[in-house]
């Protein structure tokens, strides 16, 4: 079946069905589009390794669910994105270019399943990489596919030196900085984050009946409502509302109790907030009354 055959159009929309291989190649269309506003046979050729006719036809698929989308420049010998472009596979969406274009300067995302094709110049803030065992990280895995507990030696920053404990894990989670293990601890009796990277070895594992579902700050959803620093002008505070996309002057961020001092750390809305003029601090959380006990504590853990 070619390509034609595989897409159609009802009622104005596109009905994907297409194979894998046909829709990953009319996403690649799409993308590059967008953002590099042309494309050719050869860059179809080139990333799929597909022959000049099934490119073409490819290219005449699209033509045919997007005609407005693109024109053919014969002093560029490509076609051209069109006024009043509209992706047809892919989001119009920055947060997924610039996601992929730093995971294709980082390296995890290899070049043969990027889309970008002339990236732009890139760097950013290197920041160290939190080494994790990866024998630690197997066996945590492991007591998280079956409801039993595993012996660590743990490196915790409220003890000088390391100590072996019982945890029994449920889930991985993650501050953008490091990764942590949520586990409910034995020797504290409560349910706790450990960061991955202070587990330094294992020891046994034996079964339990710790359930995850009364961990009650991990189950509860908080609701985090961020506004403009009402001390900024008013075409500061319209710049504030676009970058944070909100919507009436508020954005409501949900994040688990559990992660939510690790929220309100990344956007200095913690204790020493008020201290900050407001085109540092930018930003303020409308509900602090029900973020105070995390507010008063961000850097008081010590996990």
């Amino acid at each position: 079946m070619d390509t034609e055959a595989l897409m159609r159009k009802e009622g104005g929309q596109v009905i994907r069905h297409a194979q894998w291989g046909t829709r990953r190649r009319l996403e690649f269309i799409d993308f590059r589009l967008l953002w590099e506003r042309r494309i050719n046979r050869a860059d179809l050729e080139e990333f799929f390794g597909i022959s000049t006719p099934q490119a073409s036809a490819d290219l005449k698929a699209y033509r045919q669910l997007a005609p407005d989308n693109l024109a053919y420049d014969s002093s560029e010998r490509a076609y051209v994105a069109q006024d009043g472009f509209q992706p047809v596979f892919v989001r119009h969406d920055a947060s997924v270019y610039l996601q992929d274009l730093a995971s294709l300067y980082s390296g995890t995302l290899p070049e043969n399943l990027c889309f970008i094709g002339n990236a732009p110049t890139y760097d950013e803030v290197p920041i160290p990489y939190r080494h994790v065992n990866p024998t630690v990280l197997g066996e945590i895995l492991n007591t998280l596919r079956k409801p039993c507990s595993l012996v660590i030696r743990y490196q915790s920053m409220s003890t000088e030196e390391p100590t072996w404990r019982a945890i029994s894990p449920h889930a991985i989670a993650s501050d953008g900085l490091r990764f942590h293990v949520r586990a409910y601890c034995h020797k504290k009796e409560r349910f706790q984050d450990f960061v991955l990277s202070r587990v330094l070895e294992t020891g046994t594992i034996q079964p339990n009946n710790v359930d995850a579902s009364q961990d009650v700050k991990w189950q509860e959803i908080v609701r985090v409502h961020l506004a403009p620093h009402p001390g900024l002008s008013k075409e500061q505070r319209e710049s504030v509302e676009r970058e944070y996309e909100m919507v009436s002057g508020v954005r409501t961020i949900e994040v688990r109790r559990a992660l939510l001092f690790y929220l309100l750390n990344r956007l200095r809305l913690d204790e020493f907030r008020e201290l900050r003029s407001p085109r540092s601090q930018q930003i303020i959380a409308l509900n602090p009354e029900e973020l105070k006990p995390e507010l008063s504590t961000v850097y008081e853990h010590k996990t």
